[in-house]
């Protein structure tokens, strides 16, 4: 819990300098790279005939969107937490998109 806590302090220090519009901004295309991760990982399922991954990467993508829609615009601390989140998910599912 502690860790966790200077995780979001850090995160927020890092983008203390921000407006607000900046960092909503910032959020928000942080959610839409993540969104297109889980679109190219949805057309990689639907291609190989995966209908679980198929449904699996549908589904996240959906909360995605319903998480991002759900962030105020005036919600600093829920943006400095999504950010680094989203940043964290896409890192992770980078070694399973699909190579040009």
């Amino acid at each position: 819990m502690v860790q966790e806590q200077l995780v979001v302090d850090a995160a927020a220090a890092a983008f203390d300098d921000y407006s607000d519009v900046v960092l909503y901004d910032v959020m928000h295309e942080t959610g839409t790279q993540l969104g297109g991760t889980l679109v190219a990982l949805y057309d990689q399922a639907v291609e190989a005939g995966d209908a679980a991954g198929t449904r699996y990467w549908l589904r996240r993508d959906l909360a995605l969107q319903r998480e991002r829609a759900a962030i105020d615009s005036n919600d600093r601390g829920a943006q400095v937490e999504a950010i680094p989140s989203w940043q964290e998910e896409m890192a992770a599912l980078g070694p399973f998109l699909p190579r040009p």
